[in-house]
């Protein structure tokens, strides 16, 4: 186990060339007081769905996770899965994130669903919801960068920006030697995202993302932002299925598990 986790951080240590070093946030699920933790209760204190979470002992990790249910013929954030925003201490140019997922065996991936990710905008004022749920972000109000799961557990970044092509978010999909990426239900996997925030005005942005270590994205054409007051202040963890119609949801309850959240600059 010892060696396992050596070489999970050799490769978190390894895969950006951009000199990350500090760590700026990290979790997991061990201690009781978890949303302490996660600083959930830190102004403004909205969460969703927290009766949807519990803390679970994994027997494959030998500890504690967070286990988040999906309940049968639900979705959306009001009705499936849980959210809340983890601000951090400031305003960030560049960040990577990390952390481990799971599905249950007998997840249904549907159509699709959401998974967290970096975000920011808030310390304009702007709440999450400008930098989610249909509303095109304008350049100095926001953007998001979660990560999602699509039919068959395809694996998309989830990106709100000023140029998406519509008011929903624009998928970017993660790919490996030319074949889409996906998740395997029972499996742990470890996500990693890069975001680097763009000159503002400028389409320089970046996002790059490894599964398991392996990289499946690399966009460097993004414009997150026009005024250099927005950059990258929270972590979002965001999941529920949808979508906004029941087209999008499982017909039995499902669960995810996640742990070993680290944002590192």
């Amino acid at each position: 186990m010892m060696g396992r986790r050596c070489l999970t951080l050799s490769i978190f240590l390894s895969i950006s060339t951009t000199g990350f070093a500090k760590t700026v946030f990290r979790g997991d699920f061990e201690p009781i007081d978890w949303l302490k933790t996660f600083n959930i209760f830190v102004q403004p204190p909205w969460t969703e769905n927290l009766k949807h979470t519990s803390r679970i002992f994994d027997p494959d990790k030998k500890k504690y996770v967070l286990q988040v249910v999906y309940p049968a013929n639900k979705f959306g954030n009001d009705q499936s899965g849980a959210q809340w925003p983890t601000y951090l201490d400031k305003s960030y140019e560049r960040l990577i994130v990390s952390y481990d997922v799971k599905f249950s065996q007998n997840f249904q991936f549907v159509k699709g669903g959401k998974l967290p990710g970096l975000i920011g905008g808030h310390r304009e004022g702007h709440p999450h919801s400008n930098l989610t749920g249909g509303h095109r972000p304008n350049g100095k109000d926001g953007w998001s960068g979660r990560i999602m799961w699509r039919r068959d557990g395809n694996i998309v970044q989830y990106v709100y920006h000023p140029d998406q092509p519509d008011k929903w978010g624009q998928d970017f999909p993660w790919m490996i030697n030319g074949k889409p990426a996906r998740f395997t239900p029972g499996k742990w996997h470890n996500l990693k995202t890069e975001i680097v925030m763009n000159t503002p005005g400028q389409k320089n942005g970046i996002i790059r993302s490894w599964l398991d270590g392996e990289k499946a994205l690399e966009i460097t054409t993004l414009r997150f932002r026009d005024i250099p007051t927005i950059g990258i202040d929270a972590l979002y963890f965001s999941t529920f299925y949808g979508g906004d119609d029941k087209t999008w949801c499982p017909t039995s309850e499902t669960k995810s598990y996640f742990d070993n959240f680290a944002i590192i600059d």
